[in-house]
């Protein structure tokens, strides 16, 4: 079988990607894009062609956008061209040039897709780029994800060129005269990656000239253990969490019988934006006082005697929130409160954490909210009204504290509570008391 025909047999086969599909190729102007664009053309799909002009190379760059540019318009072909300012977008994000490269490419092939009704892109990755990218993610440090190198297909992004290396591709550039430009970037040894293929690939080479198909191989293999590792980290972490609204609840108890902890407790906080090294930490924590709060830039994670807790990270500018009769976990910016509806035959065990009120004194649904300077309420033991910022005076707290206390009212208006400090006194149990109100809360 030929280049050509593996190639079709490629699209076909490994992609599902069929004649009636229409098709964006990125187009550097190197070897590997434009044999990619070659082979598509002799396809029955409707094609164009997208180029990127990262303004790193100076006149080299505009070269490059001009040999593609005069191409597709010999060949009748759409042509799309954007110009970076990449230096400038990777001083802002505080990234690598090649990272900044590729989040902003990647961007506009979307907008792409989107503006102009095409089904995919498709970029000219090989196998050789595989063994790079496997390579720079071990060097780095990596997890399973790391080590399956590239995929063929990602979402709208295809890589039709990934049964092939390198040597065939230029080999077919030779034997079909087809025109492209070196991009002397590729061999200075200034980024990681470009060490990596001009000096450790060639040295593994000579140990081993099939070194790109073996690691292709392996890549595979890794893809489908990676599945089956996927679904078993998915089936644990369903059986041992409970998620109540925004909230996620993981019982301690069931942590500590993980052999491997670290890994698999990884593997559920990673979504959440939490590290290994945060993971680390939290597993340090289980043994210790509650109240211990990690950060992501997304979550907080809470350690609770018996549990850990994990809830989006909420603006501390929210307004307001109800409690709807019937409801058991609410969250308050980093607090979160558990809620319980209990008889008064039930026992009572005043915590500093744990608050009782007369279930019936409440009118539904409760509203928890930051304080205001207009706040006022009875305190438990008092019979009249307090300012709740004279109450923050007497009670000395700091202006962290302050902004942290939660209000909690009944719907009738009145302050039932200041969490976690005191009740009101027109909400406490008394004799008379039929049904109980508990909110434990954990932790700000």
């Amino acid at each position: 079988m030929n280049f050509l025909n593996r190639f079709e047999n490629f699209l076909i086969n490994e992609l599902n990607i069929h004649t009636s599909q229409k098709i964006i190729v990125a187009v550097s102007g190197g070897v590997d894009s434009m044999v990619l664009l070659n082979m598509l053309m002799q396809t029955k799909h409707q094609i164009a062609v997208a180029h990127c002009n990262f303004c790193l190379r100076g006149e080299e760059s505009n070269g490059d956008n001009e040999l593609i540019k005069l191409f597709c318009n010999e060949n009748n072909i759409q042509f799309f061209d954007k110009i970076f300012d990449t230096n400038s977008f990777t001083k802002e994000n505080k990234i690598g040039i090649q990272e900044a490269a590729r989040i902003i490419r990647y961007e506009w092939f979307n907008e792409l897709l989107a503006n102009y009704h095409f089904n995919f892109i498709a970029t000219a990755h090989h196998l050789n780029d595989v063994t790079e990218t496997l390579l720079f993610n071990i060097t780095r440090g990596t997890g399973i994800s790391g080590l399956h190198g590239i995929p063929i297909r990602n979402n709208n992004i295809i890589r039709p060129l990934l049964f092939a290396t390198k040597d065939e591709i230029i080999e077919y550039a030779k034997e079909n005269n087809i025109s492209f430009r070196d991009d002397s970037s590729n061999n200075k040894n200034k980024y990681s990656r470009n060490k990596i293929r001009n000096l450790v690939v060639p040295v593994l080479k000579e140990i081993n000239p099939l070194l790109e198909e073996h690691v292709h191989s392996l890549t595979n293999q890794i893809t489908f253990i990676e599945k089956i590792y996927r679904s078993h980290i998915e089936e644990i972490w369903n059986s041992i969490h409970i998620k109540k609204n925004d909230t996620i609840e993981v019982p301690i108890s069931e942590l500590i019988q993980l052999h491997q902890l670290p890994y698999y407790l990884f593997e559920f906080l990673s979504p959440f934006g939490f590290n290994f090294s945060q993971t680390t930490e939290i597993i340090s924590s289980l043994n210790e006082q509650s109240g211990k709060r990690f950060f992501s830039s997304t979550h907080l994670l809470l350690k609770d005697r018996k549990s850990i807790f994990i809830t989006p990270v909420l603006n501390k500018t929210s307004n307001e929130i109800c409690i709807e009769k019937g409801e058991d976990l609410i969250t308050f910016n980093d607090a979160i409160l558990k809620i319980e509806y209990l008889n008064i035959d039930t026992e009572i065990n005043y915590t500093s954490n744990v608050f009782y009120f007369d279930l019936d004194s409440i009118v539904f649904p409760i509203k928890i909210r930051s304080w205001n300077n207009a706040d006022k309420f009875v305190p438990l033991g008092m019979n009249n009204y307090k300012k709740v910022s004279d109450f923050f005076i007497d009670e000395k707290l700091s202006l962290i504290e302050k902004n942290e206390a939660i209000i909690c009212c009944s719907n009738d208006g009145n302050i039932i509570s200041i969490l976690p400090y005191r009740i009101d006194n027109r909400n406490k149990i008394s004799s008379d008391s039929k049904n109980i109100l508990k909110i434990t809360f954990v932790g700000t």
